[in-house]
């Protein structure tokens, strides 16, 4: 694929070389139609929280507990990505880091309940 089929994430942390130490390449999976499905929920704080369902697929998300605006030692900075551009170019603010970017996230297939009715699977 290519064009929008295909979508890259690069993590935070580099090697000595500048390099990220983390990366995950997505694209759409061929044949990949079926029924689609989108929610979102969103709490008084601001927080996003997303679930997906894609044919049989399922993704998760929920959005870190610190937003916008940032406590007052950080309000000067224009984005989240300034900041945390700026914080880990900076010794000891891995735990801020961290704050300002983890989440919750999870994905998973749904598989069918079988009825009481129906035969058990043959023996593997």
């Amino acid at each position: 694929g290519g064009g929008g089929d295909v979508w890259k994430e690069w993590g935070l942390a580099r090697d000595v070389h500048g390099q990220h130490v983390y990366h995950e390449r997505w694209e759409r999976y061929e044949g990949g139609g079926g029924g689609y499905l989108a929610l979102r929920s969103a709490d008084d704080g601001g927080r996003d929280a997303f679930l997906i369902i894609c044919g049989n697929h399922f993704g998760y998300v929920e959005d870190r507990p610190t937003t916008q605006p940032f406590d007052q030692q950080h309000r000067h900075y224009p984005s989240l990505q300034a900041l945390v551009d700026d914080l880990v170019e900076k010794p000891n603010n891995r735990a801020t880091v961290e704050a300002y970017l983890s989440l919750k996230a999870c994905h998973g297939l749904i598989r069918p309940i079988p009825s009481a009715s129906s035969s058990p699977p043959p023996p593997a």
